[in-house]
Parts: structure tokens; sequence; C-alpha cells
């Protein structure tokens, strides 16, 4: 059996930093030689297609085909029917965000997988991502989009992140932001059609429910944990009009989170990190940049399964509040054994488990090869 052929299609407008570290990791499946990439093509209406919304990369490997699916959770499935159908041409429907309740029952529940998680906004040579055209305009443009090529490369690469440092003392860490919740019922129709005027109020009703939960829940943690640990707690909430109205008394200037590099290099530092859910209960992007920088991690609850569990007390400590998180704080705050075991496990666990390339191959193996 020789290498197979494969033609991508991917979104590049929908969760465009997850986008970009599948297609790296499928490119770097194709160096290996697991594959051999034939196109990459920009598909921005995958619902033409027949799925239930754009966050797809489409990969025909042969004749499999699998679907990734990038979305934070289930919220643009709302009718399981249209979702089995939607299986029915496809071998494997991986999943970022994955519930196997939600599907059972369905003819395709078989095909419907977990793909675990990885870094966002990774980049390689060769990923549409990167960069805009080198094409020569003239002699400083060329130059500078040449500069800004290799800086791209570099503050997309999984190396940046990399750490395995640890400490005598420790602080906290949290960064965050507050969603926007203004989408309203005929906005939220004209994106699903399919749904009835009351379904449609139903479920952005729910969304705009998630969303005040889930900002409440941050700003209880940011209150409580300044007030338990004072300057020990660093935290960072991103300026917008939400966070403006909900918590103005609470925006800060920030120096070890306010820029992605200042961001990154306090990952290497000496803090346990806080984490929170993300926008429809998804782990949210920051879990795999606290596991890849070898921190402890506090973190409410997981909602969905990874196909390698993050084990409790041993990657992170779950709690299903803000005040449990201040009460989990305070017991790990000393306890410099179980920080640097937890520290290790989370490296080591990123390292096995949250790599593009090792989460596209185990992908591709399980759907095309097996």
């Amino acid at each position: 059996m020789g290498v197979p052929h494969c033609t991508i299609s991917y979104s590049s407008k929908e969760i465009q930093a997850i986008t970009a570290s599948l297609l790296t990791g499928l490119i770097k499946a194709a160096h290996s030689g697991l594959i051999k990439i034939d196109k990459i093509i920009p598909c921005n209406d995958f619902r033409k297609a027949g799925y239930l919304h754009n966050a797809i990369i489409e990969v025909q490997i042969g004749d499999k085909k699998i679907a990734y699916d990038t979305a934070d959770g289930y919220q643009s499935i709302h009718k399981k029917e249209m979702f089995d159908l939607c299986l029915d041409n496809l071998d494997a429907y991986y999943m970022i965000s994955y519930n196997p309740l939600f599907q059972a029952g369905m003819r395709n529940e078989h095909k419907v997988k977990s793909l675990g998680l990885t870094l966002t906004g990774i980049l390689c040579i060769g990923n549409p991502f990167l960069m805009p055209s080198l094409k020569r305009d003239s002699a400083l443009g060329f130059l500078s989009k040449i500069k800004r090529f290799n800086e791209n490369l570099q503050n997309g690469s999984v190396e940046s992140y990399l750490c395995d440092n640890s400490y005598d003392y420790y602080r906290f860490l949290f960064w965050t932001r507050l969603w926007e919740n203004n989408k309203s019922d005929s906005e939220y129709h004209k994106s699903y059609p399919y749904l009835s005027a009351a379904e449609a109020h139903y479920y952005n009703g729910l969304v705009h429910e998630m969303i005040d939960s889930c900002n409440q829940f941050r700003i209880d943690t940011v209150r409580l944990m300044k007030e338990q640990f004072g300057p020990r707690f660093v935290y960072g909430i991103y300026v917008n009009e939400t966070a403006k109205q909900l918590c103005p008394d609470l925006l800060q200037p920030c120096p070890e989170l306010d820029t992605k590099p200042a961001y990154k290099q306090s990952l290497k530092q000496n803090y346990i990190c806080i984490n929170t859910e993300g926008l429809h209960h998804c782990y949210g992007a920051k879990v795999t940049e606290y596991l890849a920088s070898g921190r402890a991690l506090i973190s409410q609850e997981f909602h969905y399964q990874l196909p390698v569990p993050l084990i409790r007390d041993t990657n992170y400590i779950g709690c299903k509040t803000a005040e449990e998180i201040v009460s989990s704080a305070c017991t790990i705050a000393d306890d410099l054994g179980q920080i640097k075991a937890m520290e290790k496990a989370n490296y080591n666990y990123f390292l096995n488990n949250c790599l593009p390339e090792h989460i596209i191959r185990q992908s591709i193996e399980n759907a095309v090869i097996k």
C-alpha cells in the first residue's frame, strides 16, 4: 500500500487559531510520510456540503473522508437527525469538544470521536495561515514581509511554549476575558435558518445564560482570589465593553499578561495557573498552554471527554465553584511536592498527547489505516 493522497478543505474565517494548528499537524504528517497532500483549499461555506456549521476541516484521503470539527461545543448542532445525515457521507468526525452522550443512539454515533487537545495558532512552512503572499511589491515591502514571516513562524511554534522549570515558591496566574452577550433572536435565527422562530428564541436564550454564567464565574474567581492572596495573585482581564460594564474596578494594567510574548514568558515562571471553562463548556485554549509550559493547574471541572483523560489531582485540581478554586489554591499554595509532581505530569501529558502532528496521526491511523 502506497502513501495515500489527500485533499484538504478548511475554513479561513472560523476558529482560525485551532484550524491553523490542525493544518500544521496535517502538513507535518505529510512530511513524515503518513499522507501526501495534493491540495489545501479554502472553503467558507461547508453548509453547502451538508455540514451544520463552518468550523470544519475536511480531509479526503483516498476513498476515506474525515471531518475535524473545531467548534467550542455542540452549539451549532441543534437537531440530531440533521447531524446523523451529515455523518452519512463521512468515515470519521473528530471533535475538539466531545460528549458521547449527545450522539448516543444515532445511526452514526460510532463515527463521532474525540480529537484531543492541542495548542492554537501553531504554524509551519506551507501553512496558509502563516502570512500573506510574499509577492514582491518593493524591496522594503518585501523585506518587511520576510521579517514578519520569520516572526510569525517563531511565535507560532510549539517550542515557544515548552518549559519544565520548577521553583521553591509559587504565585497564582489567571488571564481571562468576558464575552459579549448581545446577539438578538433574529440574528441567531439568521445563523440557523432551519430553526423555527420559537426554537431560535429558546437556543439563543441558552447561549445568553451560558455566557452570563461564564462571565460571572470568572469575575467571582478574580475577586475571591485577589481578596485571599493579594499580590500573590497575578491576573488580567481583557478590556472590552462587557468588562467595563461588569467589573470596571478589576481592570488594571498587568505587564506580565498584557502582550502575547509577556504572557508566554510568564507561563515559564513560578506560577500555578487558574482555569475556568470556555464558551459552550469547552476546555479553552489556555489549558493546553499550561500543559505545554509544565504548570500546575487549578480548574473548573471539565465538561468534555479526551482520548487520554486528564486525571483529577494528578494533572489538575478540579473545582465546581469560585470558592472551591480559592480553597484549592490555599491547599496547594505551599505544597511543593504536589506542585512539582503536577508540573511533571502535565509537561509529559502535553508531549505525549497534544502535539498537532500527534493528534492528526492518531486520527488518521484510527479512521483510515486500522
